[in-house]
C-alpha cells in the first residue's frame, strides 16, 4: 500500500516531506531564513496588486514548484495544540485567471484584517 502521509516535523516553521532520502534531502535545503525572506518577498510583490502564484514565481525568478508551497504557507493559519501561533497573511481574491498550463489559477490577494 502507498503511503500518502507527509511527515511534518514543525511545518510550516521548517519544510515538509515525504519518508524518501531525496525528499528529506531537498526539505533540508531550504533554509528557514531563505522561507522567510521568500514570504516576505511574496507579501511585498501582492501588496503591489494581486497575482496567481505563476505569476509570483515569474516576478521573482523562481520555480513555481517552490513559489506554490510559500504560497500555501502564507495562506494557512498555523496551530499547535488548538492554539493559533501564526494567522495566515493571504487569502484567495476569488478572482481567476488562466496559468501558464492554462489552468484556472487562484489569485491571492494580501489578507484584510477584520
Amino acid at each position: 500500500m502507498k503511503q500518502t502521509n507527509w511527515l511534518y516535523r514543525s511545518y510550516p516553521e521548517t519544510p515538509g516531506y515525504q519518508p524518501r532520502e531525496t525528499s528529506q534531502a531537498a526539505a533540508r535545503a531550504v533554509r528557514k531564513d531563505a522561507k522567510r525572506e521568500t514570504h516576505e518577498r511574496i507579501l511585498a510583490l501582492l501588496a503591489v496588486r494581486p497575482m496567481t502564484a505563476d505569476e509570483i514565481a515569474f516576478d521573482l525568478r523562481l520555480s513555481i514548484l517552490y513559489i506554490r508551497p510559500r504560497v500555501t504557507e502564507l495562506a494557512t493559519d498555523f496551530y499547535v495544540l488548538g492554539e493559533l501561533i501564526r494567522a495566515a497573511r493571504i487569502e484567495d481574491s476569488g478572482i481567476r485567471r488562466k496559468n501558464l498550463s492554462g489552468k484556472s489559477a487562484a489569485v491571492w490577494q494580501l489578507k484584510v484584517r477584520k
